[in-house]
């Protein structure tokens, strides 16, 4: 069944940590879930936060710790936390206590973030490399490139953080059109070099991979353009996308596997010139569109 990982911090970065988990969005993951945690999480969002902590912590005490709900519980508690010092204390117990349970990779993204937001960058970054090397395949990573990035281009450590960004970028989601947002705008720092788009009005192109989808293989030799609307961590998802691009007037559209993600295109042209005519008209409909060239 579905659980839902329960995102203790937002994306603005001047927010009280100490009250950064009463707005905290619930955001949908396959795996199971307790429905008695995400209620205490939804009591917390309320400003209900003694009632929501009790809830933790009978499920804690009800459960034994072998099991992989007693490091949910763990997790939630420090969603629900009423200090940025329990917080943290809660989420260092997961990620010592609970390593490579379903919840680690999360309570590290939330490590990064309250390190951030006290000012201890060095401790931001050096978490941030943890979670890249002990969970290179976790969904978080995107929302982690935002403040790693940050983190690393505060301390003029530029080449790290367009690293990140690169990353985030590649493997983000563009349904998540906040994170996405955030990532393109950081990613303005890395110039021509950095890798991945760079967001609207973006000049930068990147090599394709192999398509899952699209035009016969008889087409010509030399580089063509296309235009990318989407990327997605499922190819559902990004079918659905094209199915939408198909009903919003633009048939043809076709998925490209890049790693992990699931980028979704429309076009291919002979030229750059007949590209940007096209991606004006897409725009129209997916501003965050832009221009890729691929090669044979």
């Amino acid at each position: 069944m579905k659980r839902y990982r329960l995102s203790a911090i937002g994306y603005p970065l001047l927010l009280a940590v100490a009250a950064l988990c009463a707005t905290a969005p619930l955001r949908p993951c396959a795996a199971q879930s307790d429905p008695r945690l995400v209620s205490a999480v939804r009591l917390a969002q309320e400003g209900q936060g003694d009632s929501a902590r009790a809830i933790v912590k009978r499920v804690l005490d009800a459960t034994p710790a072998a099991q992989p709900l007693y490091a949910e519980a763990v997790y939630t508690s420090g969603v629900v936390a009423n200090s940025a010092a329990e917080m943290e204390r809660q989420f260092q117990r997961m990620a010592v206590e609970f390593n490579g349970s379903a919840w680690s990779d999360d309570a590290l993204l939330r490590l990064i973030q309250l390190n951030f937001a006290r000012g201890d960058l060095a401790a931001a970054t050096r978490t941030a490399e943890r979670l890249s090397s002990d969970y290179p395949q976790s969904e978080v990573i995107p929302e982690a490139a935002l403040w790693t990035a940050r983190a690393y281009f505060r301390t003029q450590n530029n080449a790290d953080g367009c690293r990140w960004l690169a990353d985030g970028l590649a493997r983000a989601d563009t349904l998540d059109v906040e994170l996405r947002n955030g990532l393109v705008f950081l990613n303005g720092r890395c110039g021509q070099a950095a890798s991945g788009p760079v967001g609207p009005g973006a000049r930068d192109s990147m090599p394709a991979r192999r398509d899952s989808a699209g035009p016969p293989a008889d087409r010509p030799a030399g580089p063509l353009w296309s235009i990318q609307i989407a990327s997605s961590s499922t190819t559902a998802l990004a079918n659905d996308a094209v199915a939408k691009l198909g009903r919003d007037g633009f048939p043809g559209g076709y998925v490209v596997q890049d790693g992990a993600a699931y980028k979704v295109r429309v076009g291919k042209v002979a030229t750059r010139a007949e590209a940007d005519a096209l991606l004006a008209r897409v725009r129209a409909k997916y501003p965050s569109a832009f221009v890729v060239e691929e090669r044979p």
